[in-house]
């Protein structure tokens, strides 16, 4: 494993995403970790060798699940691009 939970870490969420180009290939699991102290956020990722059989029996269900997700996701926001957006905070954020 390339990265360690430190004490004040949870994992938000965990998601798999193939990668590939001339060559290459990759199938890579990204995990989401949030700060409990200055609740700051950052991605690590595991690599196919460190991963564990249980992550490797449903990755190819998480990567499908994944990609559907997002672009399900995408087609929700696509009529709110370039316009601001206002956040349960009443934050007011700019949509891309």
């Amino acid at each position: 494993m390339t990265f360690k939970l430190r004490e004040h870490d949870y994992i938000v969420t965990a998601y798999a995403e193939y990668a590939h180009g001339p060559g290459w290939a990759n199938w890579p699991v990204w995990v989401v970790i949030k700060s409990r102290l200055d609740s700051t956020y950052r991605i690590e990722c595991i690599q196919p060798e460190d991963q564990s059989a249980e992550i490797l029996n449903i990755w190819q269900i998480a990567n499908v699940v994944n990609k559907q997700f997002t672009e399900a996701v995408r087609h929700h926001m696509e009529p709110t691009r370039g316009k601001v957006l206002e956040t349960k905070t009443k934050k007011k954020v700019r949509a891309r």
